[in-house]
């Protein structure tokens, strides 16, 4: 006599508690760093503590505020696309494998074609502008472009692009850990971690040469492995968001220290 199979019971997921509500007296220290470092850095970027104040009570009004971090990365973002497949496909290597100087102009393998495939709608004068300032691409006589490095985007070269990642760096940290914190207990939530220990500034210098090339290699293979996704089943309007990993390495000295390290350096 065969006995039938039990289905598995499925486990329940344990609703979270609500958190007890914080007090006043805990949470201002909190409020106050948070607004302190935000106005801190847009201090640095020219931002006086008059001009905050008035923004901060225009966000007040705002129901819906705009992406206006995301909207500007994006224009820039797709150069790194485009400057992969010029390291990468057939087309555009020479016989040694290494990338082409390309005509700018003109069809085939030339900058304007990658330009209208990555970059489609905007104007081939603004894409070689922004791949020139960006990446390590400079133009040559005769109407040609030529790559020099590798496939890396620096969004360090303008203030405003420093600005906008740092604002969507804080978004997604804390859309994030609201996100983890909302999820029942014990269910799977999306990857939070911050490995640290407490070291010499002189020793973390030897040690971000190291962790580089390791994050370089983690964050390529992801962004293969997104973009095959978005490849095999193309996003549609509505059920589709932005998705990936944000990877970034802190030293959490003063800038006082940093700048004084900076001077010695020079020296």
């Amino acid at each position: 006599m065969s006995s039938k199979k039990q289905p598995a019971k499925r486990r329940s997921r344990t609703p979270r508690a609500s958190p007890p509500a914080i007090s006043r007296e805990d949470l201002e220290p909190m409020v106050l760093e948070v607004f302190g470092a935000l106005g801190t850095a847009l201090s640095r970027h020219g931002l006086g503590r008059a001009a905050q104040r008035e923004l901060f009570r225009k966000s007040q009004a705002i129901k819906a505020v705009k992406p206006a971090s995301a909207m500007h990365l994006n224009q820039i973002r797709p150069l790194g696309d485009l400057l992969t497949a010029w390291l990468e496909e057939m087309p555009y290597l020479s016989e040694s494998g290494k990338p082409k100087v390309l005509p700018i102009t003109g069809r085939g393998a030339t900058f304007e074609t990658l330009a209208k495939r990555f970059l489609p709608g905007r104007p081939l004068g603004q894409v070689v502008e922004a791949a020139s300032r960006f990446a390590n691409v400079g133009t040559l006589p005769g109407g040609r472009i030529a790559l020099y490095g590798d496939m890396f985007v620096d969004l360090a070269r303008t203030p405003l692009s420093v600005l906008a990642q740092m604002i969507l760096h804080v978004k997604q940290i804390v859309d994030t850990c609201l996100y983890n914190s909302e999820l029942p207990q014990g269910a799977a939530g999306r990857t939070e971690r911050i490995v640290n220990h407490v070291i010499r500034a002189d020793e973390f210098s030897k040690l971000v040469q190291v962790m580089r090339p390791q994050i370089h290699d983690v964050c390529e293979r992801l962004d293969r492995l997104l973009k095959s996704s978005a490849e095999e089943k193309p996003p549609k309007p509505g059920n589709s968001a932005s998705a990936g990993i944000g990877v970034y390495v802190y030293y959490d000295g003063t800038v006082e220290h940093v700048r004084s390290r900076r001077g010695k350096s020079r020296g």
